[in-house]
């Protein structure tokens, strides 16, 4: 009878893992002496002996090849050269149990959200805890799939075509990963530009995308048996608001995602869909519809996923529906979840609804929790969460020469937390694993996916406010298998890009550095170089593979502070060939600019035929000292159009239109069709207007 070592031995042969010499039977049982598992939840089926040589055998199995990783590593760091282009290390092979707790009633729902309320309002630090006279939930175990990598440097590749354009391309929204459609206020399908207010619409404006663009017609969601009639008299409170918030448009269809205020101020989220193929007469064709307020949206081929957000209180407790047209369907109970210590008692739902499919069931899940925003590629979603910590706050000046003893560093210190759900896209719509990490994170493009990783970029505070920052590597499981942190104290990240198996990570506090990291080992992420540059970039755009372009904010110093100031535009061009030695190519400043691209992805617009790029541009005319003042302040709106030739920044040219300013009235999207750009307004009570530019 074989010994446990002999077992091992042979384990790890077959496997193909070959240990050094020096790793023999003696070396190995004295590292393994003092292993004790990882404590587990107990679940409800006690596992089987058979599978504890599976177990020692994996732990040897990962232990040799840790070791050989390490030594690997110790390597490429001591000569400073890392390889970036290939992967080094496959995708997690061993999957974890992930409970999750499910329900068998609504019932049970009902008492976990009473606990969780109660906990919330006793002000217990102790977030989600089981009691002992708990109902008896379930537990189901996910072996998550690995995923697909998501393309990292997705643009808004132009089209030809459309509903009779004739062979004239046109933009499209920005995306974050290419096959991943996003929702935006403005769309173009090339013969049509269709405009909602970035304020909650009441309706879409659409527009003919000629030289002189005139509104040929209004779609009001309201009105789903004659959309092109007039909004309803919203002052009597019967009646049901409808505020678009984004759209889609998908061949000869236009999908408004709404958001929908009943009796009582009860809000849900609605997706219209219209058939936009007579202008004249557009027709509802089909309608989703899904408890929550309105979070975000994505589009994968034919199919819509719609995520809310549906307050659940003990008080009022409203079991959660998502269905399509009249026939109210409430999602099922065993497709409920919450964490192993849930904290929330808002019920995050993902929908999905096929559009060229109308008989297709509906696919819907929730749990227990909330979202920011989300992370998508073709696969999997990743929702995530901060929890923002109340923590006690010391002060420098009470110790003298500024040293703070330990204790009071971590004194009742709680670290800010990201929660991040993922949800399998594969076969149907499943929450498949829930993680944390330490910190909170930019925007979504912190997140990324790749050969079943996650990589998360985000900013750690600890109890007295000094920032770091740490991109970690998370397994299929959202269970940390690599991390670097500490880097860029006192600064937070400002944008994040991943091209690959490299990481570029933007922090600013007086300066702007690029962070190269890599992350070719996801057990050991590695950073590579970085350059400094004055101002920020919020936006990285890879140009090429050896050329990242920012888009963020110019700062200058001020006789006011001695902390530099935001006040204007900045394109920055990094040349990232030599991934150890990064530095910057060029720079251009707009000072006294806005523009809608420095904070949201979506109005940045990349022309592929012509190879130059356009962001909305604005500029403010005071009139009087004070600028704060609206009153007879002049708008320059407009946009930006520019190229990257011989590793410059070379401006094409700045069209612009004069807007009286009333509020927040500027140019916040601009897009092209054929030889035009558009320059697209937006006004604080719902006007919009679309102006047309010859390209140059």
């Amino acid at each position: 009878m074989k010994n446990d070592f002999d077992f091992i031995k042979d384990k790890i042969e077959d496997s193909g893992v070959h240990a050094p010499a020096e790793m023999d039977e003696s070396f190995v049982i004295d590292k393994l002496a003092d292993v004790q598992p990882d404590p587990t939840p107990v679940l409800t089926e006690v596992k089987p002996k058979k599978h504890h040589y599976a177990l020692i055998s994996g732990i040897a199995a990962a232990f040799v090849a840790i070791v050989a990783l390490s030594v690997i590593g110790g390597i490429l760091i001591s000569q400073r050269i890392t390889p970036v282009s290939e992967p080094t290390a496959s995708a997690p092979s061993i999957k974890a149990d992930i409970p999750l707790k499910t329900f068998s009633s609504y019932d049970e729902v009902k008492k976990q959200v009473k606990e969780i309320d109660s906990y919330n309002f006793s002000g217990s630090r102790n977030y989600g805890i089981w009691s002992d006279d708990s109902v008896d939930y379930n537990y189901e175990s996910y072996e998550s799939g690995s995923g697909s990598s998501g393309s990292s440097g997705s643009s808004s590749d132009s089209k030809s075509g459309g509903s009779g354009s004739g062979s004239e391309s046109y933009s499209e929204t920005y995306k974050q990963v290419e096959g991943v459609d996003e929702a935006d206020i403005v769309k173009t399908d090339g013969k049509y530009i269709y405009v909602a207010s970035k304020n909650g619409a009441k309706g879409i404006d659409i527009y003919s995308a000629t030289d002189d663009p005139v509104r040929v017609a209004t779609i009001y969601p309201d009105h789903p048996s004659d959309p092109m009639k007039p909004s309803a008299n919203y002052e009597d409170d019967d009646d049901l608001d409808v505020f678009v918030e984004e759209m889609y448009l998908y061949g000869d269809k236009l999908i408004a995602v709404c958001m929908t205020r009943g009796e009582h101020f009860t809000y849900n989220t609605m997706a219209a869909v219209y058939d936009v193929s007579d202008i004249k007469n557009i027709k509802l064709a089909d309608q989703f519809h899904q408890s929550g307020d309105y979070s975000t949206t994505r589009m994968i081929g034919d199919t819509l996923y719609l995520i809310s957000e549906h307050s659940v209180y003990d008080g009022d407790f409203e079991v959660p529906v998502c269905y399509r047209g009249e026939e109210v369907q409430e999602i099922p109970v065993d497709c409920v979840y919450c964490t192993p210590n849930p904290t929330e008692s808002t019920m995050l739902i993902v929908g999905g609804y096929s559009l060229s499919d109308g008989s297709s069931d509906l696919q819907s899940t929730a749990i227990l929790g909330s979202v920011e925003d989300v992370y998508c590629n073709e696969s999997n979603m990743y929702l995530y969460t901060t929890k923002w910590r109340y923590t006690e706050i010391v002060d420098y000046d009470y110790f003298d020469g500024g040293i703070i003893p330990d204790y009071y560093q971590t004194k009742d210190y709680e670290p800010i937390t990201t929660d991040i759900y993922k949800v399998s896209l594969k076969d149907g719509i499943a929450f498949t694993a829930y993680g944390t990490v330490e910190g909170y994170l930019d925007s979504r493009y912190s997140l990324d996916e790749k050969n079943g990783y996650l990589r998360v970029a985000a900013t750690t505070e600890n109890a007295i406010n000094v920032e770091t920052n740490c991109l970690y590597v998370l397994d299929e499981n959202l269970k940390e298998v690599g991390s670097v942190t500490g880097f860029a104290e006192n600064e937070s990240i400002q944008a994040v890009r991943y091209v690959g198996d490299v990481a570029y990570v933007i922090t600013y506090e007086q300066t702007d550095p690029l962070f190269v990291i890599d992350l070719s080992v996801p057990a050991k992420p590695t950073i590579l170089g970085e350059v400094k540059i004055d101002g920020f970039s919020t936006m990285l755009v890879p140009v090429d593979e050896n050329t990242i372009l920012g888009v963020g904010v110019y700062t200058e110093d001020s006789e006011y502070t001695t902390m530099q100031v935001q006040n204007g535009v900045k394109l920055a061009l990094f040349d990232v060939s030599d991934k150890l030695h990064p530095k910057v190519l060029d720079e251009k400043s707009y000072r006294g600019c806005e523009s809608e691209a420095v904070y949201e992805p979506r109005a940045f617009v990349y022309n592929p035929d012509r190879n130059d790029y356009l962001i909305p541009l604005n500029y403010y005319e005071y009139k009087n000292d004070r600028n704060w003042e609206y009153a007879d302040t002049v708008v320059h709106g407009g946009a930006l159009n520019f190229k990257i030739e011989n590793g410059k920044i070379v401006e094409v040219a700045r069209p612009e239109v004069k807007i009286t300013r009333d509020y927040g009235d500027s140019i916040d999207r601009c897009l092209y069709v054929g030889d035009f750009i558009y320059l697209i307004y937006n006004g604080y009570y719902d006007e919009t207007a679309v102006y047309a530019v010859k390209y140059q």
